[in-house]
């Protein structure tokens, strides 16, 4: 008896993991994953109040609703497959600021600067 205990307690962690898992491949939180997945599974939005009961049973029991276990399922076989495209939940793909931008052009500089002169300095450098 202890064991099938222990069993199913071992399936819902597995469960919980990969919610946590398929959120951070789509790059949601795990509130905004259990929103996709009800609207995926039962096609509209209007039903605010029975996620947020879902996602609290899901922190306090870690109990994953079926229909959140089955987009689990499938953005982590996607990924798998190496089809996943966050485009395909509705989910824009993340933008880089320019900020950032500018950051990496900046930082592609300063390596070609060091490289020339290194490159300047093993010139004069005599050889053995």
């Amino acid at each position: 008896m202890r064991w099938k205990i222990l069993k199913r307690k071992k399936a819902d962690n597995d469960n919980g993991q990969e919610v946590v898992n398929a959120a951070s491949l789509l790059q949601v939180s795990e509130y905004q994953f259990f929103q996709i997945a009800y609207y995926r599974w039962f096609g509209r939005r209007d039903r605010e109040r029975e996620i947020e009961e879902a996602f609290n049973e899901y922190l306090d029991r870690n109990a994953v609703p079926y229909w959140v276990r089955h987009l689990s399922r499938r953005v982590i076989a996607l990924n798998e497959r190496k089809m996943l495209r966050i485009e395909d939940f509705g989910i824009p793909p993340p933008e880089t600021s320019l900020r950032l931008r500018i950051k990496g052009l900046l930082f592609v500089l300063l390596i070609i600067v060091v490289l020339l002169v290194l490159i300047l300095l093993l010139r004069d450098y005599p050889s053995f």
